[in-house]
C-alpha cells in the first residue's frame, strides 16, 4: 500500500512538471515599429474557430475572434489596423509595433486554449559592431592577443557572435577571440583581416575588416581615449592638491605649502 501510494504521488508530482514546462511561454520579440508573427502549434483537425487575446499591466484585451459560419473575422480597437489573422494556421501578424505592445498573447483554437503563450518585448536594433584588440600593446612581437567584438547590447539581448577570417565562412563563437600569432610557430602565416558579426532576433550587423594584429604594418590599437583620460586625472590630482595647500596656513615656513602660500596670498 505504501509503495502505491509513494508511485500515485510520484505521477502526480510528473504530471504538474510536464504541464508546467509546456505552459511556458515563449519569448516574441519585435523592434520599434516593426512586425510581430505568432504562430500557434499546428492542431490535427481543420481550424473552425480563432480568438487571440492580449494581456498587458493595463488588462486583458481581445486582439482578433473568427467563428466559422458565425462569426466573421473582426478585430478590436487597439489592434484594429495593425493585425492579420490567417484562418488556416492561426498564426497571427501585428505591424507597427511598439513598446506599448509589450505583453502576454494568448490563443484559442477549436475552442480549446493552447498552452504556449508568446511573451512580445520591444528589442533594440543593433549597431555596428567594433573590432577592439587587447591588450593595447599588441604587436608582432606579441605571442598572443584579444580580439573582441564590441557592440551596445542595452535592450538587445539575447546577443550571438561570429567570426569571418579573409572573409571567409562565417562561424559562430564566442565575444571574445584570442588569437595566436602563428609566426613564432611552426605555422606559416597569421589571417590577414577579421571581421565580426552580432545578431538578434531583430537585427543583424558586420564589423569593418580588421587587419592582423600581428602584421607589422598593422595601426596601433587605438589608445588616444586612455591616454587623454589619465593625463586628465593626473592634472585634476595636481589642481586638488594646490588648492588644499593653499588654504591650509603651513606650519613650518621652511615647505614648499609655506611659498605657495605666500605666493597666492599675494595675488589676492
Amino acid at each position: 500500500k505504501q509503495k502505491l501510494t509513494w508511485f500515485s504521488s510520484f505521477l502526480v508530482l510528473l504530471l504538474v512538471v510536464l504541464r508546467s514546462a509546456l505552459s511556458q511561454n515563449k519569448p516574441a520579440y519585435f523592434k520599434d515599429g516593426g512586425e510581430l508573427v505568432l504562430r500557434p502549434a499546428a492542431v490535427s483537425e481543420p481550424i473552425s474557430s480563432v480568438e487571440w487575446q492580449f494581456k498587458s499591466s493595463t488588462g486583458v484585451y481581445q486582439v482578433a475572434q473568427w467563428v466559422k459560419d458565425k462569426l466573421p473575422l473582426d478585430y478590436y480597437v487597439r489592434f484594429k489596423d495593425r493585425a492579420k489573422l490567417s484562418l488556416t494556421t492561426g498564426e497571427l501578424r501585428l505591424r507597427g509595433m511598439k513598446s506599448s505592445d509589450e505583453g502576454t498573447f494568448m490563443v484559442e483554437i477549436n475552442n480549446l486554449q493552447q498552452s504556449v503563450k508568446f511573451d512580445a518585448k520591444l528589442m533594440k536594433v543593433l549597431d555596428r559592431p567594433e573590432i577592439l584588440v587587447r591588450p593595447l600593446s599588441c604587436s608582432a612581437e606579441s605571442k598572443d592577443c584579444m580580439l573582441t567584438c564590441s557592440v551596445d547590447r542595452h535592450q538587445a539581448e539575447p546577443v550571438t557572435y561570429s567570426w569571418s577570417l579573409d572573409d571567409g565562412q562565417w562561424k559562430e563563437g564566442p565575444k571574445d577571440r584570442l588569437i595566436i600569432n602563428q609566426l613564432n610557430t611552426d605555422a606559416t602565416a597569421n589571417a590577414k583581416s577579421y571581421r565580426c558579426r552580432v545578431k538578434n532576433d531583430v537585427s543583424q550587423q558586420d564589423s569593418e575588416p580588421h587587419p592582423d594584429p600581428f602584421s607589422k604594418t598593422a595601426p596601433e590599437p587605438d589608445n588616444t581615449g586612455a591616454v587623454v583620460g589619465v593625463s586628465f586625472q593626473m592634472c585634476y590630482c595636481v589642481y586638488e592638491l594646490l588648492i588644499q595647500l593653499s588654504v591650509r596656513k603651513p606650519k613650518r615656513k621652511s615647505t614648499f605649502a609655506f611659498i605657495y602660500y605666500r605666493l597666492y596670498r599675494s595675488n589676492i
